[in-house]
């Protein structure tokens, strides 16, 4: 062989990024339960569930988690029963989390910094979320669910906006009209 490719390496390293090295700088993010001030730690570990922070901030800052708290059809039958935030959050982290059955919501139960993000006490355990929905209405909360899917999923903003004079244009959705170009503005500022 010869030691002039072994030299080289497998995979030649190409161009340098002109982005620096290094960790983002510390910065605030909004949450629900105050701000955050988030900082990149260069050690390991510190939490696997860091980046839900900035999940949290977009929950909060479009209106989509008070929205899904507000309009939640279920019904505590208990005073000791938990909030339907706390229901609600326990369930959204799970799934943000990666989990898919019930048993699995005790892996986070032990994170005591979500449950602030969310605003809430505590996260709650698997038989809680269960008895919370036991005695509910099935049609009130599948029309519940599915307004809320409707509405998050069906209805978006618009990409952009670009103001021409006194006029604001909108980009069409549909990608055969994206090619048109924007309407020209006869008005002099």
């Amino acid at each position: 062989m010869d030691d002039k490719r072994l030299d080289q390496g497998t995979h030649p390293l190409g161009e340098r990024d002109k982005e620096s090295e290094g960790y983002p700088a510390p910065h605030r993010v909004d949450t629900i339960g105050g701000p955050v001030h988030v900082r990149w730690e260069e050690s390991p570990g510190i939490s696997t569930q860091g980046i839900l922070t900035y999940f949290i901030q977009f929950l909060q800052q479009s209106g989509l988690w008070q929205s899904l708290v507000d309009e939640c059809p279920l019904r505590r039958t208990s005073p000791n029963a938990p909030t339907n935030q706390e229901i609600l959050g326990t369930i959204v982290l799970s799934i943000l989390s990666g989990h898919r059955r019930y048993a699995h919501i005790t892996a986070i139960r032990g994170d005591d910094v979500l449950p602030e993000l969310l605003g809430i006490a505590r996260l709650r355990s698997e038989d809680s979320i269960r008895r919370a929905f036991a005695q509910q209405d099935e049609t009130a909360l599948t029309t519940w669910i599915d307004l809320q899917m409707d509405r998050k999923f069906t209805t978006r903003p618009p990409l952009c906006s670009i103001r021409i004079g006194s006029s604001i244009w909108t980009p069409p959705s549909r990608p055969s009209m994206a090619t048109k170009s924007p309407p020209v503005s006869d008005t002099t500022p």
